[in-house]
């Protein structure tokens, strides 16, 4: 019995050489697998530096020891991994991605451009067209990045970290120029239309962005300017201010004085207030406005707000409503967004009759949306039936487009 024993124990110990050879290699390689995706870099490459020195045509060993390596942000010993597989051998799909993106982490900014396009001479693969442009973005060759965008762009019109980039860019520019006419017209009964027009001009003055805006209308006969000055100082990284002045020309139309003053602070789970007032001193009487907005943004880009209007003239309180509905596409700065109003506050008021003790309920619609050359269209249309006398009703259409240039 104990020579049986014996003999059996001797057979495992015989056997057990051979399997402890033949199957270490695709244990210990799981092992690192399991190691890196738990974080344990370390651990995963120094199972893997094992397996690629005593198996060294092991081309999947190789790779994924430059991966953990750069996992691990030790980036020149990754490319030198890297460079190693590459020398003498053909083009490789898998090879040449992770060695851009490697090269992208690195901050290796020129080399990223110069494998993306080896790679593009091989393949038209709009990943390496991708990390050029982040590349072209960090050495500030925004227009170079737009380029390579654009060809994205044009194959696959919506790749999300396309646009995004693409967004990102445009974002960027500081100045725009705006353009918007305004018409308003009646029925029911009729009256002759309503025009206005404005010119902006928007750029940053050291980090505040200011706004110099010329109006010009022209209502019942009547036809004026207006000069107005916007300014959006940061307060916090939460919140800011804004303040507006303005004076008119000689005319009727428009406040010969106007200012406002605005405070909006954004809570950190999409809900947003703003308190506020405007004062308009017209020729023969002023307007005192209390206003503020309430607003949730939600996480599948949906805006929505609610403001007050709180007025006083000749010594008469008028309370009005906007309730706003907006559904945004932030990768292409584009909106749609549907008005509610009621009250005695009239859209774009600018005129001193407009401000009465009738009431006025409208609906309205607009959206925005980005043509290339970084221009933004706004079309903007708002039906209201309004009170124009005591319990006399009328229809009253406006129709408003705003074209703005970004440089």
């Amino acid at each position: 019995m104990r020579k049986f024993i014996c003999s059996l124990l001797l057979g495992f110990c015989l056997i057990f050489p051979i399997n402890a050879q033949e199957s270490p290699p695709a244990v210990q390689y799981e092992t690192a697998q399991e190691k890196a995706t738990a974080g344990d870099y370390d651990g995963a490459i120094s199972i893997l530096r094992y397996l690629t020195t005593a198996y060294p045509d092991n081309y999947e060993y190789q790779l994924y020891l430059a991966r953990v390596y750069s996992w691990n942000k030790e980036y020149p010993e990754a490319i030198g991994v890297l460079e190693s597989l590459m020398k003498g051998k053909e083009y490789n799909r898998e090879l040449m991605e992770t060695m851009v993106s490697v090269q992208l982490w690195a901050g290796n900014n020129e080399e990223v451009i110069r494998y993306s396009d080896i790679a593009l001479e091989q393949e038209n693969n709009n990943f390496y067209r991708i990390q050029k442009a982040n590349a072209l973005i960090s050495q500030k060759q925004e227009d170079k990045a737009l380029d390579a965008l654009e060809e994205v762009l044009s194959v696959e019109p919506d790749n999300q970290e396309a646009l995004y980039l693409q967004s990102e860019i445009l974002k960027k520019k500081s100045q725009h120029l705006s353009l918007s006419y305004l018409n308003t017209s009646f029925s029911q009964p009729g009256s002759a239309p309503r025009h206005m027009g404005y010119l902006e001009y928007k750029r940053n003055l050291g980090a505040v962005p200011v706004l110099a805006r010329f109006k010009y209308g022209h209502l019942n006969g009547e036809a004026g300017g207006l000069f107005e000055v916007d300014a959006y100082p940061k307060v916090s990284s939460n919140s800011y201010l804004f303040l507006s002045a303005g004076a008119a020309l000689d005319t009727p139309i428009f406040p010969e004085f106007k200012a406002g003053a605005e405070y909006f602070y954004a809570f950190n789970k999409g809900l947003g207030f703003s308190v506020g007032g405007r004062y308009l001193q017209f020729e023969e009487d002023e307007v005192l406005m209390f206003t503020g907005e309430a607003s949730y943004y939600t996480r599948n880009n949906m805006k929505l707000s609610y403001r007050p209007y709180f007025s006083e003239t000749e010594e008469k309180w008028f309370l009005s409503h906007a309730l706003a509905l907006r559904l945004m596409n932030p990768l292409k700065e584009s909106f749609w967004q549907l008005d509610l109003q009621y009250g005695s506050i009239p859209y774009g008021f600018y005129t001193l009759r407009d401000f009465k003790d009738l009431s006025a309920f409208r609906i309205g619609l607009q959206h925005q949306f980005r043509l290339p050359g970084n221009i933004l269209i706004q079309p903007v249309v708002m039906y209201e039936y309004e009170e124009y006398l005591p319990s006399e009703f009328r229809n009253r259409f406006n129709a408003q487009l705003i074209t703005t240039l970004r440089f």
